[in-house]
Parts: structure tokens; C-alpha cells; sequence
């Protein structure tokens, strides 16, 4: 298995489900950004039951979306290797060398 390229680390992930291809791709977006947004709209919900003001809640929803999104990406990355992208590809395809 290898990890490095070309000076970047490549996480191969710990379950066997890479991206390689559209659909597998459109499975792994679909999964970070449906647990990040069922997660920002629990936290809403709950916000407003609480009883918080408009604007706290709003600044707490923001908060916590981006964090939530954040965490999920993470686990996502660090359970599938997602989230590489152009960054573990190999050779550079530029004429003068620049990355």
C-alpha cells in the first residue's frame, strides 16, 4: 500500500469504499453532507425549544453547522480516505513544474 506521493500523505481509510467512481463519489458527498445538515437541524430544533433568542440561535446554528460539518468530514476522511481529491494525485501535468 503506498502513502506517499510526491510529498503528500494519502490516508487510505480503514473500510475498503474509495471514490474512483461517480456514483461511489456521489454515495460518500451525499453521506458527509446528509449527517452535517440532519445534525444542524437537530440543533436548531432544540435551540428553539430551549428557548434561546433569534439571533443567538441563529449565531449558534451557524456555529454548530460548521462544526458539525468539520467533524463529519473528518470521521468520513479518516473512515474512507475521502476528501483527497486533487491533492494525492501523482505527477504534476503543468509544462514548467508548478503544482
Amino acid at each position: 500500500m503506498k502513502w506517499h506521493t510526491l510529498g503528500t500523505v494519502q490516508w487510505p481509510g480503514l473500510l475498503k469504499f474509495k471514490s474512483t467512481t461517480i456514483p461511489r463519489a456521489f454515495v460518500t458527498n451525499s453521506l458527509v453532507i446528509g449527517i452535517a445538515a440532519a445534525v444542524t437541524a437537530v440543533l436548531a430544533v432544540e435551540l428553539r425549544d430551549a428557548g434561546v433568542t433569534k439571533w443567538v440561535g441563529y449565531s449558534a446554528t451557524v456555529v454548530g453547522a460548521m462544526a458539525t460539518a468539520f467533524s463529519v468530514y473528518w470521521l468520513v476522511h479518516f473512515l474512507l480516505g475521502y476528501g483527497g481529491g486533487m491533492l494525492t494525485v501523482g505527477a504534476s501535468t503543468s509544462k514548467d513544474g508548478d503544482s
